[in-house]
């Protein structure tokens, strides 16, 4: 592909704009709960899926929750438990999709849900006074909303059609290979960030190989 028909960048939201740390939850919600994220039961995982493509509603999810703790768990203490996993938001990548917008369109393409989001949009009005994280992109695509998660084939063709671009001039950045091949079906370029990479360094050498 050449440089000049790589117009599109797009940006999962986990472990690559921001870090997890999925034991925080698990812990959290195992006392609460005695719910597993890490290694949840057939219902449970069902649960998870059904709220992150937006199919349930937060009530729904949390009142499952609260069903599950017998009654113990308030809903408060959940979405903190929910949360617990949303580690850290580095201001350096919140930096690079500004400044990406200069040359590329620049677009974010998460499997996530309602309370992770909202929770990620408060941490960034107070911590760096940015509204949410929506506007620092071109456009923000979140499986809730979507109603699909990747890697579903629906979810990367209805980003390309909302999004109005063509997959061949489109990369797209993600750290579960799944997800890369599902996109690449479609015609989307892909890199799969590893664990010890740093977004900020690796999309500038990525990116020189179109030059």
């Amino acid at each position: 592909m050449a440089h000049s028909t790589l117009k599109n960048l797009i940006f999962d939201l986990g472990n690559v704009i921001i870090d997890l740390d999925f034991r925080a939850s698990e812990d959290r919600l195992l006392e609460l709960a005695n719910v597993s994220f890490v290694k949840p039961s057939e219902e449970d995982l069902q649960v998870f899926i059904d709220f992150e493509c937006g199919h349930i509603p937060e009530a729904v999810f949390l009142n499952y929750l609260i069903r599950r703790s017998g009654g113990k768990a308030q809903a408060v203490d959940l979405i903190r438990a929910w949360t617990a996993m949303l580690a850290r938001i580095p201001y350096q990548r919140l930096a690079m999709l500004q400044s990406l917008r200069r040359q590329y369109q620049v677009f974010i393409l998460s499997n996530t849900n309602e309370t992770h989001i909202r929770w990620v949009d408060g941490h960034l009005k107070e911590k760096f006074k940015i509204n949410r994280l929506a506007d620092l992109v071109d456009r923000a695509f979140y499986s809730h909303d979507l109603k699909t998660r990747k890697p579903e084939p629906d979810i990367y063709l209805k980003m390309l059609k909302l999004a109005n671009i063509k997959p061949e001039q489109s990369l797209f950045f993600d750290d579960h290979a799944p997800n890369i091949e599902a996109a690449q079906k479609v015609g989307i370029q892909g890199h799969i960030v590893s664990p010890q990479d740093e977004i900020t360094e690796i999309v500038p050498a990525v990116l020189a190989r179109f030059q």
